[in-house]
């Protein structure tokens, strides 16, 4: 039987709609409004964003039950990093897919404001690039609601398992923990986040091989 993305994301659904009651999908609280310029330095209750990471375990379940991956818990120090994110990680696992040619990832859980272990940091190949932040920012300025932030990790995780997904390993980029509560990056945030074209790129094959 053959394995596609849309029976992925339906496993990843039942997976995560038995999550525990207190990870909420909220709406945009804005409503279309802007936001007021306190709230970009207010982070309120920076614990409902580890709905993220319940995402993400739903699809690190769903990988490893269809066979396509085995996941291990690893030492946040053990990780190897093509340039080390500067966020403030706690507990981290990796996937490891069973495809040849299929990179691997990391997902770290890190720190939203004060409160630790409430986003992800999320890492692709060995060594690891970093490709992800969630969220973006999580102070109540740029709160735009939870269902947009769980859509970037499906379209990450989507583009990684698929083997859609590339990256760049070049230059200088570092990712730090700033203003807003969450995070900034110096250096060209595309380059570091998105599907960069630039440097020394690079790919994986599809782990539904």
């Amino acid at each position: 039987m053959v394995i596609t993305i849309a029976d992925l994301v339906d496993a990843v659904d039942q997976r995560f709609a038995v999550r525990p009651p207190e990870f909420v999908v909220w709406p945009d609280p804005h409503q279309g409004r802007s936001p007021a310029d306190e709230e970009y330095s207010r982070a309120t209750n920076p614990e409902r964003w580890r709905i993220l990471g319940a995402r993400v375990d739903a699809w690190v379940a769903a990988v490893v039950a269809a066979g396509l991956a085995s996941v291990e818990q690893v030492a946040v120090d053990d990780i190897r990093w093509e340039e080390p994110p500067y966020t403030r990680m706690s507990a981290a696992v990796r996937v490891t897919p069973s495809a040849a040619g299929a990179r691997p990832f990391v997902v770290a859980r890190s720190q939203v404001g004060d409160v630790p272990a409430t986003g992800i940091t999320l890492g692709w190949g060995d060594p690891a690039v970093l490709v992800g932040l969630f969220p973006n920012c999580g102070c109540d300025g740029c709160d735009d609601g939870a269902q947009g932030e769980l859509d970037s990790v499906d379209h990450r995780l989507s583009r990684i398992v698929s083997g859609r997904y590339r990256g760049s390993a070049h230059g200088s980029r570092q990712v730090t923990e700033g203003a807003c509560f969450g995070w900034s990056a110096a250096g060209e945030v595309e380059a570091v986040l998105g599907e960069s074209t630039g440097g020394d790129e690079l790919s994986g094959a599809s782990w539904l091989a």
